[in-house]
C-alpha cells in the first residue's frame, strides 16, 4: 500500500468538483416536492391505481382475483401476483367500506340528534 505523501491531495480531487449553487439545488428539492411520484420507483400500486374501476366492475360481475391476475400476466401487460392483485382489493375495499361507514355514522348521528330534538353541534 502506498503511503500518502503529505500536503498532496489524492488524484481524485482535482476532478471532482462540487458546485456550490443553492438556488439550484433548492430548485430541484421544489421539484421533487411538487411532483414526488415522478421522483420514486413506480410500485405494484401505481400500476392497479388507474385500473381499479375495471377491477371493480370484473369482481362483481363475478371473476375472480386469481383470473385477473392471470390474464395480466399471459397479456404480458403487468406482472402481478394472485397474492399482490388480492392485497391491493382488500385495501381498496377496506378503504371504501370505512369511508362508507363513518358517512354512515355521521348521518345516523345527525338523525338521532334530530329525533331526540337536541341541536345539531
Amino acid at each position: 500500500m502506498a503511503k500518502k505523501e503529505a500536503g498532496k491531495e489524492p488524484a481524485w480531487a482535482s476532478v471532482v468538483e462540487f458546485k456550490q449553487d443553492f438556488s439550484a439545488m433548492k430548485s430541484l428539492l421544489e421539484e421533487m416536492i411538487a411532483a414526488p411520484e415522478n421522483f420514486r420507483p413506480k410500485v405494484l400500486k401505481d400500476h392497479l391505481e388507474p385500473l381499479w374501476p375495471f377491477i371493480e366492475k370484473a369482481l362483481a360481475a363475478g371473476v375472480p382475483v386469481g383470473v385477473i391476475a392471470q390474464r395480466f400476466r399471459d397479456s404480458e401487460q403487468l406482472d402481478v401476483s394472485d397474492a399482490g392483485l388480492r392485497k391491493y382489493v382488500k385495501e381498496k375495499q377496506d378503504a371504501g367500506a370505512s369511508a362508507s361507514s363513518k358517512a354512515g355514522n355521521a348521518a345516523a348521528k345527525a338523525l338521532a340528534a334530530t329525533a331526540s330534538g337536541k341541536p345539531k353541534p
